[in-house]
């Protein structure tokens, strides 16, 4: 019996040491990543080939270096959340890693400089780069806010941002500073750069709608494009990823923490943070 348990044991060693490492893809962000979050797990789980991780930093609202508050929930910032404990702890340093740096915008409404946020920023990137890392970025969405009236500004301003006095002149100004920011720390990290299209956006100058939200992430996330077929999950499952409790919150004075991943399917993993 002493004998036969050794043999068990050493076949499930060796089926552990055959078992090809899982490919980890990190996506950053705020609401858009919130929206498309569905979008991204279903295209992760259809790719069953090998052992997959998604880890997702986002939020609506959330900022890349201070703590934000939307509709009485906060947030850590994105510089520490507990994201970048869990890729010390999940991912050893000389697998690849797969990341998506993007809404690089709130900030600017919070009143944070083009400089600061510019140094957020190449933090998040400095960290990733720890990693053999496939990095890609997204420039702001500067056709779509090139098209606002002052008007429109206000009111997108009032309705997404109330606490903000930001002026429609400083948010282009700023706003264009932030891209250049962005344009060159991508180019110095050698990470691919999309700039969003303009049909991308509708009346909302800052959230992809839903009808292109399936080709503008298929751009974003090689990892997915990578997938075929890529199905939208449903309503039901849509409403219950969104449900689902990041690793660190608070609404009022109250802390609330999720352990993690959030969820396991088959060989896909999900972590919120």
């Amino acid at each position: 019996m002493k004998g036969s348990r050794q043999v068990t044991q050493d076949r499930a060693t060796s089926d552990d040491e055959h078992q090809p490492p899982a490919r980890t893809l990190i996506v950053i962000g705020a609401s858009n990543v919130t929206l498309a979050l569905p979008m991204l797990w279903s295209g992760v789980r259809q790719d069953s080939n090998q052992p997959r991780r998604l880890i997702v930093v986002a939020g609506h609202g959330r900022s890349y270096g201070l703590p934000s508050t939307v509709l009485g929930r906060t947030l850590p910032s994105i510089l520490q959340s507990g994201c970048w404990d869990a890729l010390e702890r999940l991912v050893p340093k000389q697998e690849p890693l797969e990341a998506v740096i993007t809404d690089v915008g709130n900030d600017i409404l919070y009143g944070t400089s083009a400089g600061v946020l510019g140094e957020w920023v190449q933090e998040c990137v400095g960290r990733l780069q720890q990693w053999p890392v496939r990095l890609t970025m997204t420039e702001l969405p500067m056709v779509s806010l090139n098209r606002l009236s002052a008007a429109r500004f206000l009111f997108f301003r009032s309705l997404l941002f109330p606490r903000s006095a930001l002026t429609y002149r400083d948010a282009l100004d700023i706003g264009a500073a932030v891209n250049s920011a962005v344009c060159q720390i991508a180019a110095t990290a050698h990470a691919r750069l999309i700039r969003p299209e303009a049909d991308w956006y509708g009346i909302d100058p800052i959230h992809i709608r839903r009808i292109a939200a399936r080709v503008a992430w298929s751009q974003l996330c090689s990892a997915i494009s990578e997938t075929t077929p890529w199905h939208p999950p449903g309503p039901l499952d849509c409403l219950a990823l969104w449900r689902l409790k990041p690793a660190l919150h608070w609404r009022g004075p109250q802390q609330y923490d999720r352990e993690q991943p959030v969820l396991n399917a088959e060989t896909s993993q999900l972590w919120l943070y």
